[in-house]
């Protein structure tokens, strides 16, 4: 038995009631739902409501709220099965980080260390890399303005959007010399923190591009103008 338009408005409005809000996850888990309540109603001979109840209380322990922690910056509450996505997502973006900063940072930290911080190659080095961050925080926020702008919210426009603060205190950092762009101190310690956070400035910075990327595809998809 296939459900109504309105049926599904009503599964749609349930979900919403429950802080499900997110379209990435809230149109799979309708499609869920309303195949489990018209395999009910083809078994069963009980009514729409009924059947919607059962499915529910099915889908609880999924729709409860949880806490996701500070993985993505600060604290962050919703249905259980929106904050076990956005924390893979996290965690994935993590692993790759620390194979980035492994494989890039470490090496270039080495070539870089070879020469005097005076030398062409460090200084032309250092100019890319302030173009490249610049030019990293400006797509940053455009992307922000844009999710701001739109009333269509998914599990990577909220990684993106939560992570907004951090982006401008490092770009803060970055251009009062705080965290400076390459080694121009005689302290190494302060060289390869600096050095670390610009890596991981960038990972992220392209990370974010990726989140942003899905979000729109979802958009597409789901045809939401």
């Amino acid at each position: 038995m296939k459900l109504t338009t309105k049926q599904i408005a009503l599964i749609d409005e349930t979900l919403v009631l429950n802080t499900l809000t997110y379209s990435d996850i809230k149109y799979e888990v309708i499609d869920h739902i309303a195949t489990e309540i018209e395999t009910i109603l083809s078994d069963k001979n009980i009514g729409f409501e009924n059947a919607l109840q059962i499915v529910f209380d099915k889908w609880n322990r999924q729709l409860k709220t949880t806490t996701l922690g500070f993985s993505v910056c600060y604290s962050l509450s919703g249905p259980k099965i929106a904050m076990d996505k956005m924390s893979r997502i996290v965690r994935n973006e993590l692993k790759w980080a620390l194979v980035f900063l492994v494989l890039i940072a470490a090496s270039l930290t080495t070539l870089i260390y070879n020469f005097e911080s005076t030398t062409p190659f460090i200084k032309t080095t250092r100019i890319a890399l302030k173009v490249s961050l610049l030019a990293a925080f400006i797509i940053y926020v455009v992307g922000k303005i844009l999710l701001f702008k739109s009333n269509f919210t998914t599990t990577f426009s909220k990684v993106y959007d939560r992570r907004f603060v951090l982006v401008v205190l490092y770009a803060v950092g970055f251009i009062f010399n705080i965290l400076p762009i390459l080694p121009d101190t005689t302290s190494s310690n302060r060289n390869i923190i600096s050095l670390i956070f610009v890596f991981l400035y960038l990972f992220y910075s392209i990370s974010s591009f990726v989140l942003l990327t899905k979000h729109y595809q979802l958009k597409a998809k789901y045809q939401i103008l």
